[in-house]
């Protein structure tokens, strides 16, 4: 090894770890971000056409008349296609009940899908806040090179009105890709291979 290549490497390793360190996480939440789709119906006269428009859950509003209730009695999965590219994501944010009436999502499951389209894992089953105001947030260990979850409602809360899916927002916290730093990191690692070989 030549001299100063040990400064190099040793850079190369600084830089690596000062990117993966430094990686603020981001919230993935709204439109840009994430992109929602169901099978399931949405709620018919009972809601007076409120809450039928299933992208309002991630438009970035969270008052309580914003949402999507699904039909009465009702379960089953909204898919949440992660806009951008892939995520490492550690936590799910649901604003549930979209009206304050004790409806809205009980139990649910995450499944995680990578690129591919490929399953990655499921979550434990959580038990989501009744009528909360802000976001239940729900942590897991890191998921690594997500593109899309589906939320797999399992029951719902059976202590209102009358039990329906009703939603008011969704969001992930994601660490962001490896930056520049990242790059930088591999440029010097790529440059002590051309020097040995010379």
């Amino acid at each position: 090894m030549r001299r100063g290549s040990g400064f190099l490497l040793g850079l190369a390793c600084l830089l690596g770890g000062a990117a993966s360190a430094n990686a603020a996480p981001i919230t993935l939440h709204g439109s840009a971000y994430i992109l929602p789709s169901t099978s399931l119906l949405p709620c018919g006269l009972t809601c007076s056409g409120l809450g039928t428009n299933l992208l309002e859950i991630a438009d970035d509003d969270t008052s309580n008349a914003n949402g999507w209730a699904g039909e009465n009695g009702a379960t089953g999965i909204i898919r949440l296609d992660l806009l951008g590219g892939s995520y490492d994501i550690d936590s799910f944010s649901l604003w549930n009940d979209i009206i304050i009436n004790h409806e809205g999502v009980g139990d649910f499951k995450l499944h995680f899908y990578d690129p591919s389209d490929q399953l990655i894992g499921s979550s434990a089953v959580y038990t989501a806040l009744d009528g909360q105001q802000a976001a239940g947030v729900y942590s897991f260990a890191a998921v690594q090179n997500v593109a899309r979850v589906d939320l797999e409602v399992l029951t719902l809360l059976a202590t209102g009105n009358c039990c329906r899916i009703e939603i008011r927002e969704v969001a992930f916290t994601a660490v962001p890709e490896p930056s520049w730093l990242g790059m930088s990191a591999l440029g010097v690692v790529a440059l002590l291979g051309w020097r040995r070989l010379r």
